[in-house]
């Protein structure tokens, strides 16, 4: 079990190759995948046959036009602001080799792949801790002044709403004073569909304005397809010219368009589905208020960030635990900035979150009874 274990929690999970090894299957609370939209994905393939077999059966549109003039119309922008990629992930690595980075300054905790981007293609890191004391949120007059100390660093990579933490770390005045300083600014708004309002707080308005604003967007969360790879990055014209330039040719698929124009005309619907997740979020923070062992930390996402508050058990022993019963949580101890005091789980459907409570409840009971 311990190889088993350093060996698929570096990245959130792999649930095939962990089901596959413990021959049952497994409840992925890991995964920050919104449950409520797969009804929509299945009506999609009982209803589209022939045209999805017309979408796989032909070299995709290499441009992503259609799919890139859906998304310009709901954000208000042109299509010259949008590039499509495969999957958020692809963009990521895509921009610092792109834009030749030098030195990049990440806030941390947050998802690893800006760090892996980076060392790709030997660029220098500088990290800014967001503190548990300050909610993981920066004091910005000290990000700030940090910045203007630092002449080298070239871009800033920041996830709003964070992941893990769950929080907006920034607004649209900070943003802009980010901007102010130059350097690129690499905002990942993978987690921003689970707002209420969300075009309140994204910035991507002001990618017309400053060339140096990236924006980075996702439909593996919100819209739950993390199989068909898709994500989307918005800038400034001039910037998506210089990034494109080094986009591989058909990066996304005829299958992954067909399904997104289809989920965009449906988003309104799938809206409905942020006051379920906000109700069953609220049951487990009414859960974890209570608790003298466990703190969540306030989210605007579909997940939570747990802190453990007890020597006795870790976040390793309690993964473990969890997998006993049939469930697989995220284990935060190699996120940069936390340790193994710290967990993480996705909202999911109310018979699954009720589950959870429970075997956490059963996890705990024997804990005690030792």
């Amino acid at each position: 079990m311990q190889d088993l274990y350093s060996n698929i929690f570096n990245h959130g999970g792999n649930l095939s190759s962990l089901e596959k090894f413990l021959n049952r299957k497994i409840l992925d609370f890991s995964s920050n995948i919104n449950p409520y939209a797969l009804p929509y994905i299945k009506n999609f393939f009982q209803k589209n046959t022939n045209s999805i077999a017309e979408a796989i059966s032909k070299y995709p549109d290499p441009e992503a036009k259609e799919l890139t003039q859906k998304l310009a119309e709901y954000w208000d922008i042109t299509p010259e602001n949008i590039l499509c990629g495969n999957g958020a992930t692809e963009l990521i690595y895509l921009v610092p080799k792109a834009l030749n980075l030098k030195h990049a300054l990440i806030l941390i905790p947050t998802f690893s792949e800006y760090e892996r981007a980076l060392k790709l293609i030997n660029a220098k890191i500088s990290f800014y801790l967001l503190e548990e004391s300050k909610n993981f949120v920066p004091d910005w007059e000290n990000l700030i002044n940090f910045l203007k100390s630092q002449n080298s660093i070239d871009s800033i990579f920041i996830c709003n709403p964070n992941n893990p933490t769950g929080n907006l770390i920034l607004d649209l005045e900070k943003i802009q004073k980010l901007l102010s300083l130059n350097a690129f600014a690499i905002i990942d708004e993978s987690f921003m569909d689970f707002l209420y309002k969300e075009k309140k707080y994204t910035a991507i308005k002001l990618t017309q304005i400053y060339q140096n604003l990236i924006i980075i967007r996702s439909f593996t969360k919100f819209f739950g397809i993390p199989g068909l790879r898709l994500g989307y990055l918005i800038s400034h014209p001039k910037t998506i010219n210089k990034i494109k330039n080094f986009l591989m040719p058909w990066n996304v698929n005829g299958l992954a368009q067909a399904l997104a124009n289809y989920l965009l005309e449906y988003k309104i619907q799938i809206d409905e589905t942020k006051k379920i997740i906000a109700k069953e979020k609220e049951k487990f923070l009414n859960y974890f208020a209570s608790s003298k062992i466990f703190k969540a930390f306030s989210s605007v996402t579909n997940f939570l960030l747990i802190k453990i508050n007890t020597p006795y058990i870790n976040s390793e022993a309690l993964t473990q635990k969890f997998l006993k019963n049939g469930i697989l949580i995220r284990d935060c101890k190699n996120f940069r900035g936390l340790n193994n005091k710290f967990f993480r789980i996705a909202i999911k459907t109310s018979e699954e979150n009720t589950l959870f409570l429970k075997i956490l409840e059963n996890i705990l009971e024997k804990l005690q009874n030792g």
